[in-house]
């Protein structure tokens, strides 16, 4: 019996002693990895976000709602103008990055991200009115809603070439998703994440999002 006291007693002493030690060198771990190690921060880092933007997949940056008109003609040989379809609509639309698109390269303690081109994740047209003039020729649904989808892409085009709220979305990405990338990696030190934009090569373009 008092043989396997001392040893139970031997092997909690042991335990103890390599939670102490443990914690001990816990504050010069860091520096130990990074002397064995050197990209081994910015790799984590990497890991880190990749993990985080796989689970989010989109980061929304700007929402968009417009009012637009549209019209559609049909004309018939001899007959002339056969139908004529006004409608009136709504258009809302969410901007913003596709974060499995997002690129990022380590060097060093620099990590480097690449931000992708703001897209429209989601988007919706809304007819508000309908009024048409269609007796020789009756609109159909499926013509209504080949009508709706066209001017759908025309709005998702305007805004994505060029629009009133691209530069001012792309601006936003770039904040989201400093935001979001502060808030993976807000628990590491001795990092230097550093954003791009999408067609960016060249380093003096960089902009230093945080150094710690």
């Amino acid at each position: 019996m008092m043989r396997r006291f001392f040893r139970h007693l031997l092997r909690c002493l042991v335990k103890v002693l390599c939670l102490c030690l443990v914690f001990a060198l816990l504050p010069y771990m860091s520096r130990l990895l990074q002397t064995l190690w050197p990209d081994g921060n910015a790799q984590v880092v990497s890991q880190i976000l990749s993990r985080n933007m796989e689970a989010s997949q989109r980061l929304e940056t700007a929402r968009v709602h417009d009012t637009g008109v549209m019209e559609s003609h049909v004309d018939a040989f001899l007959l002339g103008q056969v139908q004529k379809v006004v409608i009136h609509y709504e258009y809302d639309a969410s901007l913003g990055l596709d974060l499995t698109k997002v690129q990022m390269r380590a060097d060093g303690h620099t990590l480097y991200v690449t931000i992708p081109e703001v897209e429209v994740l989601l988007d919706s047209l809304t007819p508000t009115s309908v009024s048409r003039d269609d007796f020789w020729y009756p609109l159909t649904e499926k013509r209504r809603q080949s009508l709706l989808a066209e001017e759908k892409e025309k709005c998702r085009a305007y805004y994505l070439e060029g629009g009133e709220g691209l530069a001012q979305a792309q601006a936003m990405a770039q904040t989201a998703l400093e935001n979001f990338i502060v808030q993976c990696t807000d628990s590491l030190s001795d990092i230097t994440l550093i954003l791009l934009p999408p067609t960016d090569t060249d380093p003096d373009a960089e902009n230093t999002l945080r150094k710690e």
